[in-house]
């Protein structure tokens, strides 16, 4: 029992700070409402006299921060070794008493749930402004291993969960899945949600006419802005949050917020966003030819990154239209910035006011080799 509380307990936000072997383990955590440092001691010792205090105690600071009860806490700490992603959606309202949520108000959350999940799994198989209404394999693929946990008071939580393999499996066919480093496809949308709907909060923040549009390629569409306004609406929102908690066995991503927040103004910047995003309009297999202007390697990965191309997207009308590259391409991309050549990208053009990007790069080369 130790090692699944210290396993909850990681899962959950928190950091063990010291350690003493075999006899207790100190975990601490900021409570977010409040900004105070919370402090638990996990027993590490089934033979201590104490035992059963120490970890009552633990469930009894965990039943005030998770404002559910601590029988909960417990049957979820047992259940940690199942492996599985979850995803922690809590509404907060003033209508919402005693964990009873209005009928009409709880089936726009359970629907905009789902929505937000399809949106994501869509945009790791191909970004788009607009996804359309059938899945792809990856997409039903990670869907099927996606289910709805129970509910909780706090005000109101929606939990996903998403059963997680700690182990490769066979290859699934025509997933377009090409990463040498195996990932769980469902790891890969649980990612997508947190990473789409971070860049979601950004755009609704930033005052410019791009904001959404330019985010189009780490999975802001149409579909993923539409799906958060279902989780407010009328006087008596005040706001709702996403937390991602990681299965232990498969390593922890990196580089995703602990918990993503919309408040009502915010709200109101994403249903604006969701319009701009549909009168885009992409053009599929366009033809850019021109030089590599600027490149922007991620710190995480190697051989992988952002490039702009500098070219003309119509007959008078001279862009600066950027694109996600990894492996050969990318290298290539860094040959023809340090030789000036001009290279040929093919892929779906999408234009904003401001910005340009070309996803989905179907070929990337010299234009003159």
């Amino acid at each position: 029992m130790p090692t699944k509380i210290e396993e909850y307990l990681q899962r959950s936000g928190w950091t063990q700070v010291k350690r003493q072997e075999d006899l207790a383990a100190l975990w601490v955590r900021t409570d977010d409402a409040s900004g105070r440092e919370l402090k638990v001691i996990v027993p590490l010792d089934l033979e201590l006299g104490d035992y059963a205090s120490r970890v009552a105690d633990v469930l009894r600071v965990l039943e005030a921060l998770e404002k559910r009860s601590a029988q909960e806490v417990f049957r979820a700490m047992k259940g940690v070794g199942e492996q599985s992603d979850e995803f922690e959606i809590a509404i907060e309202r003033d209508d919402i008493v005693g964990g009873l949520i209005p009928l009409s108000v709880g089936a726009k959350a359970f629907r905009g749930a789902r929505d937000i999940f399809v949106a994501a799994a869509a945009a790791e198989h191909e970004p788009q402004a607009v996804h359309p209404s059938t899945l792809s394999a990856m997409a039903q693929e990670a869907m099927r291993h996606t289910f709805l946990s129970q509910t909780r008071e706090g005000s109101y939580v929606i939990n996903i969960v998403s059963k997680v393999p700690s182990q490769p499996q066979p290859p699934l066919p025509n997933l377009g899945l090409e990463d040498d480093k195996w990932e769980p496809v469902q790891r890969k949308v649980f990612k997508r949600v947190a990473i789409a709907l971070e860049a979601v909060r950004q755009a609704a923040t930033e005052d410019t006419t791009d904001a959404f549009a330019s985010r189009i390629t780490v999975g802001v569409s149409w579909n993923l802005c539409q799906a958060v306004t279902r989780f407010a609406g009328g006087r008596h929102f005040r706001r709702v949050s996403f937390t991602p908690k990681w299965a232990s066995d498969v390593p922890r991503p990196t580089d995703i917020p602990e918990r993503i927040i919309f408040y009502p103004k915010m709200i109101t910047a994403v249903r604006a966003g969701a319009q701009v995003l549909r009168e885009i309009r992409p053009i599929p297999d366009f033809n850019l030819v021109g030089k590599v202007v600027e490149l922007k390697s991620r710190s995480d990965q190697e051989h992988e990154g952002t490039a702009v191309v500098e070219g003309f997207i119509d007959a008078t009308s001279l862009r600066r239209v950027s694109m996600e590259l990894r492996g050969e391409e990318h290298t290539r991309a860094v040959q023809a910035y340090e030789t000036k050549e001009e290279v040929l990208c093919v892929g779906t053009l999408y234009s904003g006011v401001q910005t340009h990007r070309l996803i989905t790069v179907k070929v990337f080369k010299f234009a003159h080799r």
